[in-house]
């Protein structure tokens, strides 16, 4: 992903979305987000269920429909593996709330190598407290920039480097709407198995 793109509004704030639940963002003005006819989303997915994302436009903010010869799905089966954590080779970043190995919180890691699920860093952790849960990796690039939502660490082996686990569920989307003044994403958890958990910005690139 673009290393510019900027987060706009937060449009899914950590919102919890039960199995075969339904949940909708907030109102979007899509007048002010969209002036070339389209809008980016950014989504950030936790859980083990499978999410769905439909869109519903509206012309008073209080109405929302899908208009006639329109398709409005914008996702069916995203889950937390489907998506990208987008961090490269060479980045760095702050670790912090890691719980257990409260060591590697505060320090500034630079990525090493990565695969599609982990990253390994210049840290040697190997004299370390075992790791227990939780984390996050602040990616240090320019304020108000970034080519991804902060990565969310799901795992940390004790070794020289450090390999995180980090959390694949974030992604990006384009929706193409018909020009109407507000939109709306609908958020649906289609396994029917578990919450999923769901955080969602409007982006500028």
């Amino acid at each position: 992903m673009a290393q510019n793109m900027i987060f706009d509004e937060k449009i899914f704030d950590a919102e919890e979305i039960a199995a075969s639940g339904v949940t909708y963002s907030r109102a979007i003005d899509l007048a002010a987000k969209r002036p070339e006819g389209y809008l980016r989303l950014y989504l950030a997915l936790t859980g083990s269920g499978t999410c769905r994302l439909e869109w519903r436009v509206s012309v008073d903010g209080k109405n929302y429909i899908v208009p006639t010869g329109y398709s409005n799905e914008i996702c069916s089966d995203f889950t937390k593996d489907s998506g990208s954590h987008s961090i490269e080779a060479g980045d760095s970043g702050f670790i912090v709330g890691v719980a257990g190995m409260v060591e590697i919180n505060e320090q500034i890691a630079t990525v090493a190598s990565i695969t599609a699920t982990t990253v390994t860093t210049d840290i040697d952790a190997s004299g370390f407290t075992p790791y227990t849960s939780g984390g996050t990796f602040i990616p240090t690039i320019p304020t108000g920039k970034d080519r991804d939502a902060d990565a969310v660490i799901t795992g940390i082996t004790a070794a020289d480097p450090a390999v995180v686990t980090v959390d694949r569920g974030r992604d990006l989307f384009v929706i193409y709407a018909p020009p109407m003044p507000f939109l709306k994403i609908m958020a649906s958890e289609t396994a029917g198995v578990s919450t999923v958990t769901i955080t969602a910005w409007t982006i500028i690139v």
